[in-house]
């Protein structure tokens, strides 16, 4: 995830301070607010924003927060059912309605610009099967009437096993709810309880069954798994990874542990209380779940993503061209529009002051520098199996950048489309090889790095020696 975005730095990859963000999957939620430059001919420039036409919607409440989660979420419990419905209740409507009103308020600033339709709209969290149809719906309504929604759009939300049933599916579906990521992690009860998933195994297959009997085409639910958690052995996880393809689900996410700071997990790291796999179990587990589901004609589409044909994620994808603006909204979400990046306050309380104190959805950003919008441009579209579209970086950006990885140690990592040489420049991807290329991602980021900073720098010295 989530998607991550993310989760939300890019979990893989090494993110320069400068474009620091945390980016998953299952949405977005940049740290910074910057402001980024757009396409031209070749490379990038400062022309004005096309308008979005996709939009993340962040439902924060969670039955319980898991021992890794570093996601804005609020945790309602467990333990006391009827009280965690009346919790529910009370903190859900009032958040729904500051929702409606960020939306209303975001569209009023934009009064004096052409729209988009939507076309793909996604409800991450926390645990969005939590809340009830006609709540998601409300939404929904609030976005119809701002922007209005593309016939045909994807519209996607998150399930946590355990919170759905076949009828409540149907309710969704009946509002317009199209595609569902339902958040397994494992197939392991000892590993879901080691990680504080509120879930059980039976609870996973019960939710799928609802699925299947809800009538929701493969193609049209994905399933996400985690690999490299405590105590998991490979034969645990070559188990999580065939159980999935014998469900069918037409997409599936496999995500890495990462240990976020502060939370539960690395904490008890810190103390030595957390028993991981090695470096080297961990690269086994990326390649054999690589092997395992496109043996199996699921497509590697994106470092953390899988899809049979036809069921790639189009909200994800948006996020991963580096360019493409977005509407969020929500406790955490990170918006881009208009140039600028902006993140929300984390907490529910904090939220909701926010929105009371919204000026009509502006905000304010910095610039970010050609430099940064490069490197973001590239760290995203690396992750990515079409790779980086050269024809966005500057041709000064693109020699460097050839020149070195040519000479690089690492080169064996790389793939070149098309035409591409120093020389002749033409239309080219540059992409990382399935899967050992993206195991070596966070290096070849580096060099490449690298590289894009000697090459801007002879353009500025090109340019300066002009004047």
């Amino acid at each position: 995830t989530q998607s991550y975005m993310g989760e939300y730095a890019c979990r893989e990859m090494v993110i320069p301070p400068s474009v620091l963000g945390h980016l998953r999957t299952r949405g977005t939620r940049w740290l910074k607010r910057t402001k980024h430059p757009f396409m031209t001919q070749r490379g990038l420039s400062t022309l004005s924003s096309p308008a979005p036409s996709s939009a993340y919607i962040h439902i924060p409440f969670c039955r319980k927060k898991c021992l890794y989660c570093d996601f804005p979420v609020h945790a309602i419990g467990t333990k006391d059912v009827e009280m965690s419905q009346q919790t529910l209740k009370s903190w859900s409507n009032t958040y729904i309605e500051a929702l409606v009103t960020e939306i209303q308020r975001t569209r009023e600033q934009q009064s004096d610009r052409s729209i988009e339709s939507l076309k793909t709209v996604f409800f991450g969290g926390g645990t969005p099967s939590l809340l009830l149809s006609s709540q998601l719906e409300a939404i929904l309504n609030a976005l119809r009437s701002c922007w209005t929604i593309h016939t045909g759009a994807e519209i996607s939300m998150e399930l946590d096993p355990g919170t759905f049933d076949a009828s409540k599916l149907a309710a969704y579906r009946s509002i317009g709810v199209n595609r569902f990521s339902v958040g397994v992690q494992s197939f392991e009860d000892p590993l879901l309880s080691r990680c504080g998933r509120a879930h059980s195994v039976k609870e996973v297959l019960e939710g799928i069954a609802a699925i299947k009997e809800a009538g929701i085409p493969n193609s049209q639910w994905s399933m996400d798994l985690m690999f490299g958690l405590p105590t998991q052995t490979m034969e645990q996880w070559r188990d999580s990874l065939n159980r999935a393809v014998e469900l069918g689900p037409g997409h599936i996410s496999s995500y890495q542990l990462t240990l976020e700071p502060f939370t539960p997990f690395d904490k008890q790291n810190r103390k030595g209380q957390l028993r991981l796999p090695t470096d080297g179990v961990i690269a086994d587990m990326f390649k054999e779940c690589h092997h395992i589901l496109t043996s199996n004609g699921y497509e590697h589409y994106e470092v953390s993503s899988y899809a049979k044909t036809g069921a790639r994620c189009a909200h994800n994808q948006v996020y991963w061209t580096g360019l493409n603006p977005f509407y969020a909204f929500g406790t955490g979400a990170a918006s881009f529009v208009d140039g600028v990046r902006f993140s929300r306050p984390r907490t529910v309380s904090s939220y909701l002051e926010y929105v009371q104190r919204l000026p009509q959805g502006n905000m304010s950003g910095e610039k970010e520098t050609e430099l940064d919008a490069l490197k973001h441009l590239v760290m995203c579209q690396l992750r990515t199996a079409e790779g980086i579209d050269t024809t966005l970086l500057p041709s000064r950006v693109l020699s460097a950048l050839l020149h070195h990885m040519q000479n690089s140690s690492l080169q064996k990592f790389i793939q070149i489309d098309s035409v591409c040489s120093e020389l002749t420049l033409q239309s080219a991807r540059i992409k990382l090889s399935q899967p050992e290329g993206y195991l070596f991602s966070n290096e070849v980021l580096v060099e490449m790095f690298v590289a894009i900073e000697k090459g801007l720098q002879q353009q500025q010295h090109k340019g300066c020696r002009a004047v």
